[in-house]
């Protein structure tokens, strides 16, 4: 119920961050080493030498700090600077208006208690691909695409094929919703 952003009415904010609607992956986590951005850094400039847009986006929001600064620093050393996006923490309000535009979302966490994130892109129509290990797995079901996210090619081409193969993003569209869907009931959620 966070989610309340509609699709392509986001101009000025993706205008503001050098995005475009589709263009982008989002990844909505703080800094925290287990978050895994190092391995994703890596694994995206992996995906931009074998077939990723040129223009294609990585947006990794999370508060800044010392952490941010480290990663914004390797980002350009590795000479993704153009194509990664560091926006800082965001209100809900603009970091769902971000989600919704996105092509998908990518969750490489080495660790998640749960991992709302994960169904909140779900319930928003954003297609996710996610690590394979702790809960995860258990989250996402069949309705993600799965890696392991410490094998920096397998979240490569987990981007890949977010950013181009439509049929499997509708795919994931479709059974992310229905998943979405099986969390909406607090109260059975409790009881199981």
């Amino acid at each position: 119920q966070r989610i309340v952003a509609n699709p392509g009415e986001n101009s000025e904010l993706l205008r503001r961050f050098g995005l475009v609607a589709g263009g982008y992956v989002i990844y909505p986590a703080n800094f925290w080493r287990h978050k895994n951005h190092e391995m994703l850094l890596t694994a995206f400039g992996i995906a931009l030498k074998r077939g990723l847009p040129k223009d294609f986006k990585l947006v990794c929001t999370g508060a800044p700090g010392e952490r941010q600064l480290f990663l914004v620093r390797a980002a350009q050393t590795m000479g993704l600077g153009d194509n990664v996006v560091f926006p800082g923490f965001l209100p809900s309000e603009e970091l769902s208006a971000l989600l919704v535009d996105a092509r998908g979302m990518i969750f490489p966490s080495l660790y998640e208690g749960f991992g709302l994130p994960v169904i909140e892109a779900m319930a928003a129509g954003v297609p996710v691909a996610c690590s394979d290990i702790t809960s995860l797995p258990e989250v996402a079901a069949q309705a993600a695409m799965l890696f392991d996210p410490r094998v920096p090619d397998q979240i490569a081409s987990a981007l890949i094929i977010l950013a181009t193969d439509d049929s499997v993003k509708d795919k994931l569209v479709r059974a992310g919703h229905q998943r979405a869907s099986e969390f909406v009931d607090a109260e059975r959620m409790a009881q199981e």
